[in-house]
């Protein structure tokens, strides 16, 4: 595949990740996909947030690991991750957030042309992580 970026992700890191994941769909707000997956508008992703017992958000890990993209870094979702997800993942200043302050991220990242994905991982049933991601930067 090689690296499109000098700081890019490895083939490796890639692979890692992949095989973490059990499915990721695109959020388009206000927009009409024609698509074989799963597409949630921002109504949807409000109505997945509202059942959450905890929310935290964070950076970007891929802006900010690789530091090729200028969009909004604090942007990044997770939805009732583990009690030690904050401290585990400080790094990119990952806090606490209301329903409120994850929908402001979303409109903020929207705004800024990012492309909503929401994450399903192994072991899960619902969507955990929700990235707002750019061509630049992410995986």
């Amino acid at each position: 595949m090689g690296k499109r970026y000098p700081r890019d992700y490895t083939d490796d890191q890639l692979r890692a990740q992949a095989r973490e994941l059990e499915s990721a769909v695109t959020i388009p707000v206000n927009v009409e996909i024609d698509a074989d997956q799963r597409v949630l508008d921002l109504s949807e992703v409000e109505k997945i947030l509202r059942q959450a017992g905890r929310i935290v958000l964070q950076d970007c890990g891929c802006r900010a690991d690789k530091g090729n993209c200028d969009a909004p870094r604090d942007v990044c979702i997770n939805i009732d991750p583990p009690e030690d997800y904050v401290t585990k993942y400080g790094m990119y200043h990952a806090h606490e957030s209301t329903l409120e302050g994850a929908l402001n991220a979303l409109r903020r990242s929207h705004e800024a042309g990012l492309v909503h994905m929401a994450y399903t991982m192994k072991d899960s049933d619902r969507a955990t992580v929700i990235c707002s991601c750019c061509s630049e930067g992410c995986f």
